[in-house]
């Protein structure tokens, strides 16, 4: 028998409210999966070197390729036989890079072990010893561990050679972007001073921001093409302009006691691409 008129609309009306209510159910479930997306892109990166998560794919492809460049430049200089001009560890150039991080800045030696052993045993994946992954110290006999902790600990102090001319070739090859009031505090700010400030910068990342910095001014002035006044003159400006703050002004040559620093800025990551 044939439906009557009013019963067909009453169905029709029925099939209607069931499509939207299907249509409705369907742009709820998508909405959700759109907002889990967007929390998830929107999360904040792990930024604690001693948690697993924070080895991302980028940031074990960094440090790979940091391992590498480390071992390379420790076998030239093996090869090189010179020992004159700077000591150079086996790990010496990965503790740098690490160091340079601000993240890492602040670890004590043994915390930095225990971070990047997380790294190297990744990158290793086949459960033998990591450290394998980093030559031992043919100079002093240390395994490549031991030689990363006596690194670490060294440059902490911020009074390493090697920190004080790494961190003028950083200044000169990758300059700081600095925020508009830092220019203003700082300012006139010509291309040596910008450069002095920047090592400046670059120095205080590798001790924290807790730490102290040393600006050995003859050192300083032949690596940045100056005379030792010309040093002098630069600390006295940044101090003026809130740069540097002096955290020991004692000093004496002969008993090589150096003037403490502490710089208000430190380097960000690579990606912020500025300071402030």
């Amino acid at each position: 028998m044939a439906e009557s008129p009013l019963r067909d609309a009453e169905r029709m009306m029925r099939d209607g409210r069931a499509g939207n209510r299907h249509l409705s159910e369907r742009k709820d479930l998508v909405t959700q999966t759109a907002n889990i997306a967007a929390r998830g892109k929107t999360r904040p990166p792990i930024t604690d070197p001693l948690s697993k998560e924070y080895w991302t794919r980028e940031r074990l492809a960094w440090l790979e390729e940091a391992v590498n460049d480390n071992n390379d430049l420790y076998a030239d200089y093996s090869a090189g036989g010179e020992r004159v001009d700077s000591y150079q560890g086996s790990t010496s150039d990965l503790v740098r890079r690490l160091k340079g991080l601000p993240e890492w800045a602040g670890l004590s030696e043994r915390q930095a072990h225990r971070a990047v052993v997380i790294g190297l045993a990744r990158l290793r994946r086949d459960g033998e010893d990591a450290w394998d992954l980093l030559p031992s110290n043919e100079l002093n006999g240390l395994s490549a561990e031991d030689d990363f902790v006596a690194g670490w600990k060294q440059l902490r102090v911020g009074s390493n050679p090697d920190a004080l001319r790494n961190a003028v070739e950083k200044a000169k090859a990758s300059p700081i972007s600095w925020s508009e009031e830092l220019i203003e505090r700082l300012y006139p700010v010509s291309g040596k001073f910008k450069v002095f400030c920047d090592v400046c910068i670059y120095l205080q990342s590798t001790v924290g921001g807790d730490g102290y910095i040393l600006l050995p001014q003859h050192q300083l002035a032949e690596l940045l093409g100056l005379k030792q006044s010309g040093i002098s003159s630069f600390c006295q400006r940044a101090e003026s302009g809130g740069l540097l703050e002096k955290l020991d002004g004692s000093y004496s040559r002969t008993q090589r006691k150096a003037i403490r620093w502490r710089c208000t800025r430190t380097w960000c990551r690579e990606e912020a691409k500025t300071c402030s």
